[in-house]
This record gives C-alpha cells, sequence and structure tokens, in this order.
C-alpha cells in the first residue's frame, strides 16, 4: 500500500510524516501524494539527509490558523471544519539520545502551558513507557520514566493501538510510535479510536485516528531508509 492508496482508501484530512530526509518537499509531490490541488502543508526540512517532518492537510476539511515549526517537531493551529473542533495538531521526531529526548519533553511542557485549545500529539517518540512494549525488555528504565512522566503532565490520553509494536526490524520491536489527546478531544468524540495499518517503505506500521466522521493520519509515517529517497518512490504515486 501506497502513502496515496492509503490517503485516498482512509479519506485522510491530515497528514503526519517524520524521517522525510528531504530539505525540500516540492508542490507537485505533494499534491500528487493527495490526488488534489486543494492542500498546504508545513514541514522541518531534513538536515544533511537525516531527520525532516511534514505535516499536511486538506484544506476543505482543516483550516490552519498558524504553525510552529522545530527542527524535532511540528505543531499546527486549526479547526476541523466539519466537526466545529479547534485545536492543536502536533507531530514529532524524537531523538535517539536521552538527554535530548528529555530537552524535547521539557520543550513540549512548555508549549502545552501557553495552548488555549485541546492538543492532538503523535509521532516517534523513540521511547517506550512499559515493559511489555519493548521485545526482551526486563526492567523499566529511566527513559521509560521519563516519557511516562511527560504524558502525565501534559494531562494526555494515550489511545490504545491493539497491537504490542509499531516498529519492528529483525528480532527488534518496540511501540516507538502513540497517538496522545486531551481530555477535551475525547470529551469531544468518545469512539476515538486507533488503527494500525500494514507497513509501507518503513519499518515503522502507520497509524490513523479516526472517528465517525474525521481521520487524522498516517501519524507517523517513517522510513529509516527514507521514503522519499525511494527510487520508486514517485512511481509508486
Amino acid at each position: 500500500m501506497t502513502v496515496k492508496r492509503l490517503i485516498k482508501g482512509e479519506n485522510i484530512d491530515l497528514l503526519g510524516l517524520v524521517e522525510t530526509k528531504h530539505a525540500e518537499i516540492t508542490v507537485w509531490s505533494l499534491k500528487k501524494i493527495w490526488g488534489n490541488q486543494n492542500v498546504d502543508w508545513v514541514q522541518s526540512p531534513a538536515e544533511n539527509g537525516s531527520g525532516g517532518i511534514l505535516v499536511s492537510w486538506h484544506k476543505d476539511s482543516f483550516e490552519v490558523a498558524s504553525s510552529l515549526v522545530t527542527q524535532r517537531w511540528i505543531c499546527v493551529f486549526g479547526k476541523f471544519k466539519q466537526e466545529g473542533l479547534s485545536c492543536a495538531v502536533c507531530v514529532l521526531y524524537a531523538p535517539n539520545n536521552k538527554n535530548a529526548r528529555l530537552q524535547m519533553w521539557n520543550n513540549l511542557r512548555d508549549l502545552k502551558q501557553h495552548l488555549t485549545v485541546p492538543l492532538i500529539l503523535m509521532g516517534d517518540f523513540n521511547e517506550v513507557i512499559k515493559i511489555e512494549e519493548r521485545r526482551n525488555a526486563t526492567r523499566v528504565t529511566v527513559g521509560m520514566r521519563d516519557l511516562g512522566d511527560l504524558i502525565h503532565d501534559l494531562q494526555l490520553f494515550d489511545l490504545d493501538i491493539n497491537q504490542p509494536y509499531t516498529w519492528m526490524r529483525d528480532n527488534a520491536a518496540s511501540r516507538l510510535d502513540r497517538i496522545l489527546v486531551s481530555k477535551e478531544v475525547m470529551d469531544w468524540c468518545q469512539n476515538l479510536r486507533v488503527q494500525c495499518k500494514e507497513r509501507m517503505l518503513s519499518d515503522h506500521y502507520p497509524l490513523i485516528l479516526t472517528t465517525a466522521n474525521l481521520k487524522w493520519g498516517p501519524a507517523p509515517f517513517r522510513s529509516l531508509d527514507g521514503w522519499l529517497e525511494e527510487p520508486k518512490f514517485m512511481e509508486m504515486f
């Protein structure tokens, strides 16, 4: 399954991609992915072929008022038109380094303190919060506690994905990817659920947040090989 087919098949309103490995994503490539001209996006460019984040949305469904872009996360502030939900949607790609990750958690705490709308936080957290979320793990680490503390401090709900892992490579597996939402989002729609879709050019499973009338996702879609650098990537679209 390609990104374009996933957008069309799941009727996606907002798309989050991490580790794009691209310094710039063109208008042509985005509109080709969506199969629609009425789309917009913000991106955090890759540096030296590493990292990169993209958030893109269908303008008929989501109206963006402003955005905040950093090297490791993007936050868009807007409104889902049909549902009338104003919120902040943040897509992140956490660093592997524990200290850098902890600094990022503190930055997110600062962001949350200044928010006046509900938050949807999703992406690759590069950490787990429970032993059972990492294959062959035997103890709770400091990093696990740090992520658990972040979720608690932000007062977010960690939505169930109905499977133990979101990332797999050879014999290694972890639940690195998650979708967290504010209580206000839960109150707005009590039938929120997350679907794990089949992997594409990635060792991560795309996650899709759905309601009866609204779908966000996939969040994240990440490829360690760089999905935009796949030789047949554009052909697949």
